[in-house]
């Protein structure tokens, strides 16, 4: 009886495992990141939104990811001219850039669709975003 119940556990673990990797595999993941800018003066934290909705906030060289259906999406830090559109594909990654540079008095932000051999490279210069940077925990992820 307890071969069979240990086999019954391994056999449930194993169809979850499965059943999550196929899951994952209906969706895209999208990295965000943002490395040193340089100037100590820029220290303002991006405010990251997919479809007018904030997720995060981006601190220099961290990044996080999110998982989305295929679809059409906005993308923007959070200045409005920050927008970018965004169409994804099941199974895919996708790797977006956060900067900043300060002119004058004013901030100007911005997002960037990188290729994915630059973002690997940028990405092993970065940390997993705090958890106190997360504002929609269902949406945003900072493991690898």
């Amino acid at each position: 009886m307890k071969h069979f119940l240990l086999s019954l556990s391994l056999l449930w673990i194993l169809s979850a495992l499965v059943c999550g990797q196929v899951a994952n595999q209906q969706k895209a993941t999208v990295y965000f990141y943002r490395l040193e800018e340089g100037s100590v003066w820029e220290s303002k934290k991006p405010k990251i939104h997919i479809d007018n909705k904030e997720i995060a906030t981006l601190q220099k060289n961290r990044f996080f990811k999110v998982t989305l259906s295929p679809g059409k999406y906005i993308i923007r830090a959070q200045q409005k001219s920050t927008e970018i559109p965004l169409a994804v594909e099941a199974g895919k990654e996708y790797y977006i850039r956060a900067t900043q540079t300060v002119g004058g008095y004013f901030y100007n932000q911005g997002l960037s669709q990188v290729a994915a051999e630059q973002a690997v490279f940028d990405l092993k210069k970065t940390q997993p975003l705090e958890a106190k940077h997360i504002k929609d925990r269902s949406m945003v992820s900072a493991k690898q």
